[in-house]
């Protein structure tokens, strides 16, 4: 539960660190700023409203705004990914996109507690992108 303030600040912050190019870095920043500023009101919600639904976290906060910060938050994630410039973190951004459709389709009650797995599946990815040869 507590990943679903955090993940939208670490994975663009994550992201900035990482890639240190020039190119694009206003961009990473608009992500990790977008991310602070739907992490904010997701963790006032979590502390206050967690909710349990059969064997998986609804999150169903309780927010009259929740679609708005569920994109607000795909948007941080998965965009800062994309948009990236490192083809194996672009790669990640496809298939955690990929995940959270999947996610919405076939789980749209229990949408976070399933994408949050699927997404953890694919960052097996990370360990071949953290092990790869960086140019000098």
């Amino acid at each position: 539960m507590i990943a679903l303030p955090l993940l939208p600040v670490l994975v663009p912050l994550g992201v900035l660190c990482a890639v240190r190019s020039r190119a694009g870095r206003a961009r990473k920043v608009a992500f990790a700023v977008l991310g602070v500023a739907v992490a904010v009101p997701l963790a006032v919600a979590v502390a206050r409203h967690p909710e349990v639904t059969g064997d998986a976290l609804a999150y169903g906060v309780g927010l009259s705004f929740a679609p708005l910060l569920l994109a607000g938050y795909l948007v941080a994630t998965i965009g800062s990914l994309l948009f990236s410039g490192d083809s194996g973190l672009r790669l990640l951004g496809l298939l955690v996109g990929a995940a959270a459709m999947v996610s919405a389709v076939l789980w749209r009650l229990a949408f976070a507690s399933t994408w949050c797995a699927l997404a953890a599946a694919v960052s097996v990815l990370l360990l071949r992108w953290v092990g790869r040869p960086r140019p000098a």
